[in-house]
């Protein structure tokens, strides 16, 4: 009895523990990122000779705080975002260290400034985990599966991790290219699969799925991933790497707001602060390296999204800095505070919707 007590105590303990690690993962990602780009503004007004009132990480309470000649440095407790205070942001000044006092193009710039730390600060963090760890990409020189989507034909047919695919409609398939060929050339029909499980080999027969691709195609999806293997970088190719997966996010995001204004893109795919929060414990999970590589790329797409041209985002102040360089004249109160209200509502909106998707996912629908 006393063992079984001890065995359920520390089971308990390490539940804390693991529990603890996944709330402190949570808090460290979004903690850098904030970080990241909240330095951005910070030494691009300090550059100008812009007074920085406050630095802070966290929304009040306060928990610490600390000032450093003319700026406060603070740490607050709820670990959601952070701002940087400038003097003559929201009150007009004269005085040359004011913000208000700074011309169009440099109120452009300090505004710009936290959407391109997250960009630079993204870039390195990639950079070095290509470098000091390596990186890990699909294997297409050969037909081997690592997972399979859930609710797909792959998932019906019980394709496991390992299991090699070596044949479809008994045509022999040698590398991944290959067998994703024929799959894609057989959209919603009936398809044999022939695959080899730890050296005996089966033959299944299932209905493939179909998915229209962006020029219009219909191709086949079993819903499959490929195996992986590990790569080595040098400081050149991590670098190039890093500019890579920056510009598939960048495409990614691009391709996903051109599709929400032609009808083509899904919704549901949207995710919110829940899916932050899964995905960062997913990627805790899988080691550093992971969480490191997850906190790069989300700290990309904080940067992305911060240049859409919404009025209570950087691009909706950087659009009104860049129209004033322009016209040389500052844009009516009036029209101000009409097009905050319509940011206010989209962004309104937009909340609400990827915590519906974030509640529906978790229901399971």
């Amino acid at each position: 009895m006393v063992e079984l007590k001890a065995y359920a105590f520390w089971g308990l303990v390490e539940r804390a523990t693991d529990a603890g690690y996944f709330v402190f993962s949570i808090v460290f990602v979004l903690g850098v990122i904030v970080f990241m780009h909240e330095l951005g503004h910070f030494l691009l007004a300090k550059l100008f000779g812009v007074r920085v009132l406050q630095f802070s990480l966290g929304f009040p309470p306060k928990a610490l705080s600390k000032k450093i000649g003319q700026t406060e440095y603070i740490l607050s407790w709820i670990p959601l975002g952070g701002y940087v205070r400038m003097a003559g942001e929201n009150e007009e000044s004269d005085e040359p260290w004011a913000f208000s006092a700074q011309s169009p193009l440099k109120k452009l710039l300090i505004i710009a400034g936290g959407p391109v730390s997250n960009f630079l600060g993204g870039i390195l963090v990639l950079w070095a985990v290509f470098f000091f760890v390596g990186d890990v990409v699909p294997d297409m020189t050969r037909p081997v599966i690592s997972g399979t989507l859930p609710d797909s034909p792959a998932a019906k047919l019980q394709l496991q991790s390992g299991d090699s695919i070596f044949a479809i409609n008994d045509i022999p398939v040698k590398t991944w290219t290959e067998m994703d060929s024929i799959i894609k050339a057989h959209p919603d029909e009936l398809v044999q699969i022939s695959f080899v499980r730890q050296g005996v080999a089966y033959a299944e027969s299932v209905k493939l799925f179909s998915r229209v691709e962006p020029n219009g195609r219909k191709v086949g999806k079993l819903g499959v991933y490929p195996s992986i293997r590990s790569v080595n970088h040098n400081l050149i190719s991590a670098f190039k790497r890093s500019i890579g997966l920056f510009s598939l996010t960048l495409c990614e995001v691009a391709k996903f707001v051109s599709g929400a204004f032609t009808g083509k893109a899904n919704l549901k795919d949207v995710g919110g602060p829940i899916l932050i929060a899964e995905f960062t414990v997913k990627s805790a999970k899988s080691g550093l390296s992971q969480l490191f590589i997850f906190l790069a790329v989300l700290s990309l797409n904080l940067g992305i999204i911060n240049l859409f041209p919404l009025p209570l985002l950087d691009g909706g102040q950087m659009a009104f800095y860049a129209i004033e360089a322009v016209t040389r004249k500052r844009l009516p109160q009036r029209a101000r505070e009409i097009t905050q209200t319509i940011g206010f509502i989209i962004l309104i909106s937009l909340m609400i919707l990827v915590s519906i998707n974030d509640i529906m996912r978790i229901l399971g629908k």
